[in-house]
């Protein structure tokens, strides 16, 4: 609407192609262009069946209708580390974006909300990420600005999302243990 553009174009010209994120897309006919995962539901016999509709509407779009690789999204969270280099970010729009603007009401895991990004404390760690999912696919994002550590995790079932979370909680014990191991020696 600021632009004029279409909200598919200008994601592309301004933050993937900028990225380097070739494997990003948002359209379904440049998703048939890459390998690409259907997402399942539990049903009800107890196996897993594919949603109704591949996508969510269109109008819908910055909700939830990019399709990225793994690498993708690391690649992108490259860009958002401290001393990254500007091709996508300035500082200061990093800064802000990971700014804390509200608190979660009673959130077990003092989860807060910047723009874009949530962040929280993993073990003694703090994080900033984002999380979500649509027609049975999810994806997890969370970056350790102290270590330049960033966890990816996408799935093609939704029942997968605590998952996610067992990876998350799973990394950032791990690197507690080796930062341990490391000052002992």
């Amino acid at each position: 609407v600021v632009t004029g553009e279409l909200w598919d174009d200008v994601i592309a010209t301004r933050i993937l192609q900028p990225a380097g994120l070739r494997q990003t897309v948002s359209l379904p006919e440049q998703v048939l262009l890459h390998e690409n995962a259907v997402g399942h539901f539990p049903s009800e016999d107890g196996g897993w069946a594919a949603p109704p509709m591949w996508s969510v509407p269109r109008m819908a779009g910055p909700a939830g209708t990019l399709c990225a690789t793994a690498s993708d999204v690391v690649r992108f969270a490259a860009h958002h580390l401290d001393g990254a280099d500007e091709t996508l970010l300035s500082p200061a729009t990093r800064t802000l974006m990971q700014t804390t603007a509200v608190a979660v009401a009673d959130s077990e895991i003092d989860e807060r909300c910047a723009l874009g990004w949530h962040r929280r404390k993993a073990n003694t760690h703090e994080l900033i990420g984002h999380t979500g999912g649509n027609m049975g696919q999810g994806g997890m994002l969370w970056i350790e600005q102290e270590s330049g550590t960033a966890v990816c995790v996408l799935v093609n079932g939704m029942a997968d999302m605590q998952l996610m979370e067992r990876v998350l909680r799973s990394s950032s014990r791990t690197r507690e243990t080796a930062r341990r191991c490391a000052a002992r020696s």
